[in-house]
């Protein structure tokens, strides 16, 4: 049953992003904030070429040095 629920955790998240993405280009915004625990979020969201910068609010110190593709970066607090 877990990786039904990992299944569709991705899906869902597949989902969010590229719906992000598409909004962010349909309002012409300036920055994309999300929040994030593992990185994945802005590994998504980059997925998707935003028009846009990308801040990824992270707790996880190890999560806010991590690279990522342009236009992302990553804010730990």
């Amino acid at each position: 049953s877990s990786f039904l629920i990992f299944c569709f955790s991705n899906v869902l998240g597949e989902s969010i992003a590229s719906s992000t993405v598409k909004t962010a280009w349909d309002i012409e915004a300036k920055l994309i904030i999300g929040l994030t625990e593992s990185g994945k979020t802005a590994h998504l969201i980059s997925k998707y070429r935003p028009n846009c910068p990308v801040l990824c609010v992270t707790p996880s110190e190890q999560v806010g040095k991590k690279k990522v593709s342009a236009p992302v970066s990553f804010v730990h607090f």
